[in-house]
């Protein structure tokens, strides 16, 4: 095996195996929580499974696995396209970049909690962008490709909103009705949509200028 092969799958691994574990651990640290507060372990799970950081490491863990033990299956081929890969960069690019900016000064977690958020929010991001930032090709992408890769967040947005509004739950401060005014949290939506669009953007016109050939979605 030469040597990029061999740093590839040195990437993939660690990135499968510092995902699934930092999943399981904040997995973990929810359900005792769960337990020892005496809260419903189902609305617990629904909660783990509301956080846009969560959803999209489990997004980097499935593409790196698959890709290590099914490159050949259908799942395998849709996590190899240069398109889905630059989109997983780029949402777990701006799930480091959200936490620093706007969440790492609000809590200071101690212990498990303390590994969880550095796994998921430090070193995954930079192992995947490492690995895509080498090895994922980058071909000529079209223009609208960036607004393929917005779906995903607004899907998201419109999920956590309508359970929001069901359940009262938000999962960060500055979507939370009850937190932010209408005119702030519309405000706060539109940097959210730049925060993916700009570097998305970028992307494709980096791509347009070093390469050539079209990479179809």
């Amino acid at each position: 095996m030469k040597a990029p092969s061999i740093i590839k799958t040195f990437l993939l691994i660690t990135i499968a195996l510092f995902g699934w574990a930092g999943l399981m651990l904040q997995l973990y640290i929810i359900m005792q929580s769960a337990i020892e507060n005496n809260v419903s372990i189902a609305a617990e799970l629904l909660r783990y499974f509301s956080y846009f950081t969560i959803l999209t490491n489990l997004l980097v863990a499935l593409c790196a696995t698959i890709i290590l033990l099914s490159p050949g299956s259908g799942w395998g081929r849709f996590f190899s396209k240069a398109a889905v890969q630059s989109g997983i960069a780029l949402y777990i690019l701006v799930v480091g970049l959200v936490y620093t900016l706007a969440l790492r000064h609000i809590w200071d977690p101690e212990g498990l909690q303390r590994v969880a958020d550095h796994i998921l929010h430090d070193i995954i991001p930079v192992f995947y962008i490492l690995y895509w930032a080498f090895f994922v090709p980058k071909y000529s992408f079209t223009w609208r490709l960036p607004l393929w890769w917005l779906l995903y967040p607004l899907v998201y947005l419109v999920y956590v909103m309508i359970r929001g509004a069901l359940m009262d739950v938000y999962p960060y401060y500055f979507i939370d009705r009850n937190v932010v005014a209408w005119p702030q949290l519309l405000i706060n939506i539109a940097l959210l949509f730049a925060a993916f669009a700009v570097p998305g953007f970028l992307m494709v016109g980096i791509s347009r200028l070093f390469y050539q050939r079209p990479d179809p979605l």
